[in-house]
Formats: C-alpha cells, sequence, structure tokens
C-alpha cells in the first residue's frame, strides 16, 4: 500500500514487510459497536492479536 491509497495524512512512513498488529482495545471497540455472530474469520490474523480477543464468546477462523 502506496501513502497515497491512505485517507488522511499519514504520520509516520510505511515501511514494506514492517508488522503492524492491531492493538486489543480496538478489537474490543469494534466488538461493542459491529453485531458480531456466532463465528467470524479473521484472515489476515499474523499472529493472532485480533483473534485472541475476537475469541471472548465467539468461534473464529484464523488464517494468514
Amino acid at each position: 500500500m502506496t501513502d497515497e491509497c491512505m485517507l488522511g495524512s499519514p504520520k509516520y512512513k510505511r515501511i514494506p514487510g514492517d508488522f503492524y498488529p492491531t492493538p486489543q482495545w480496538v478489537t474490543e471497540i469494534l466488538m461493542g459497536r459491529v453485531d458480531l455472530r456466532d463465528a467470524v474469520w479473521e484472515p489476515a490474523c499474523g499472529e493472532g492479536h485480533m483473534s485472541t480477543v475476537l475469541m471472548n464468546g465467539l468461534f473464529v477462523y484464523s488464517s494468514d
């Protein structure tokens, strides 16, 4: 993804191949605002940061 494709003004230059895990609090907010039911698929799980939080009450299929 190039900086031109990102919304807003990026504060930092993206480093190709760098790792950007989703913080736990972001997933918790998502779960409070989006009606997730039964099972969800986390298609870009990396090390499972989002999947671990989603497993609190949901069946999670994780792949990367």
